[in-house]
């Protein structure tokens, strides 16, 4: 009981009490650097603690179908909702700004994706998954704090579209327990947000 209540404290702190602080410090330095810290930080813990970074469950030929219907058809919807929110900007990043579109679309799933997943959903489950009755709660939990790490772009869309795939890449981490896969997912659909012209909430250079 007292570890749980130990590590239930590091949670709110890690996860709730640094995201404010983050909020609060307007530093994009602070934010990219405090991602790089605690990357290599995660990291450092699961090869520590034999993480085993390939899924410890069959990623089966129908999962992966299954998971790339999904992720196409919330394409369609991200594509869709940046259209009816912003047609003036729809597609403009790939049209005007080719080269640097093209450059965000490579490195985008090494420098974001796969870091905040490796954070957000492999140290996250390892070491706080028990501190949850059912995986229902630990997956709303771990969509609520993930759409916190974002509420530093202050715009509700980010909050909004995060805590949104939260959910979605919570839910694919818990099932398959493949990190290789929720970033998959992750850096697809984060590349098709920015080439759909809502890159700009979700942009450091906007945090002022």
């Amino acid at each position: 009981m007292r570890d749980k209540g130990q590590k239930a404290a590091e949670l709110i702190l890690l996860f709730i009490g640094i995201p404010l602080l983050l909020y609060i410090s307007h530093s994009n330095r602070l934010i990219l650097g405090t991602l790089i810290f605690a990357s290599i930080g995660c990291c450092l813990y699961l090869i520590t603690h034999q993480y085993p970074f390939m899924s410890r469950v069959s990623v089966t030929k129908r999962a992966i179908w299954q998971t790339s219907v999904v992720t196409i058809v919330l394409i369609a919807v991200i594509l869709g909702f940046a259209y009816y929110w912003s047609p003036e900007r729809w597609l403009s990043f790939p049209l005007h700004q080719p080269q640097i579109w093209g450059l965000v679309m490579l490195l985008y799933p090494f420098i974001s994706a796969i870091p905040q997943e490796l954070v957000y959903r492999s140290f996250f489950f390892h070491r706080y998954e028990h501190l949850f009755r059912s995986p229902g709660w630990l997956i709303v939990v771990n969509a609520v704090v993930f759409a916190m790490a974002h509420s530093m772009f202050r715009n509700p869309i980010a909050i909004i579209f995060t805590f949104c795939g939260g959910l979605i890449f919570a839910y694919i981490y818990h099932r398959y327990r493949s990190l290789i896969l929720v970033s998959l997912v992750h850096a697809i659909l984060g590349n098709a947000v920015f080439t759909s012209g809502l890159g700009m909430y979700f942009y450091h250079g906007r945090i002022t």
